[in-house]
């Protein structure tokens, strides 16, 4: 039997601490009152309401920067499941710029509540090519070039493609979203504006 359920719920059945990086893409299985159950992660609209989004795979997180980012990430996994709310920074909903910085309260990395734009402007940027790390803050852009949505760099798939945690509409939850260079693409590389690391 296999349960769709959220990463806090999971960790709570398993044992697991959300305080460090909970890795996710793995079926965790647990003995519950003498009964075994699964509890997996899948794409396709699985998470509550068909939040969308992109099977997590075991290499997410893989090369995090520092431990900022590493709560960062563990946050914004936590979240997974939780609705897109317009302005929402605080558990049971969150805008993109609520939920990234959400994820970084409590860190030597923390910053002010800002919209997407000003997290791009006033946090360290990249150099221009410099690929994210886990962690670091990935914004993308409309044709004018105004930035309009940002997420958490998570690392990347079976296949190498670049991943993140976000929010990233209305109607939506949050979850993973993979960020590539396939034209076209929702988050695509004529969207991507480039990142920030928080912390500098």
């Amino acid at each position: 039997m296999c349960y769709h359920v959220n990463v806090k719920f999971v960790a709570a059945l398993v044992g697991l601490a959300i305080g460090g990086l909970l890795l996710l893409g793995i079926v965790l299985t647990a003995a519950v009152g003498g009964n075994t159950a699964a509890a997996a992660f899948s794409s396709g609209g699985t998470a509550p309401g068909g939040a969308g989004g992109i099977a997590p795979t075991s290499n997410l997180g893989a090369g995090v920067v520092s431990a900022s980012a590493a709560h960062a990430i563990a946050y914004a996994e936590s979240r997974i499941g939780d609705p897109y709310v317009w302005g929402g920074s605080a558990p049971g909903g969150f805008d993109c710029s609520g939920l990234v910085w959400a994820a970084y309260q409590g860190t030597p990395a923390s910053f002010p509540r800002w919209g997407a734009a000003d997290e791009y402007f006033q946090l360290p940027r990249l150099p221009i090519g410099a690929p994210p790390a886990p962690g670091d803050l990935v914004f993308f852009a409309d044709s004018s070039g105004s930035i309009q949505h940002v997420g958490i760099d998570a690392g990347g798939d079976a296949q190498g493609s670049p991943v993140m945690v976000d929010a990233p509409h209305s109607g939506a939850f949050v979850r993973f979203d993979a960020f590539s260079d396939v034209p076209g693409a929702m988050w695509g590389d004529e969207h991507y504006a480039g990142a920030t690391r928080p912390g500098g």
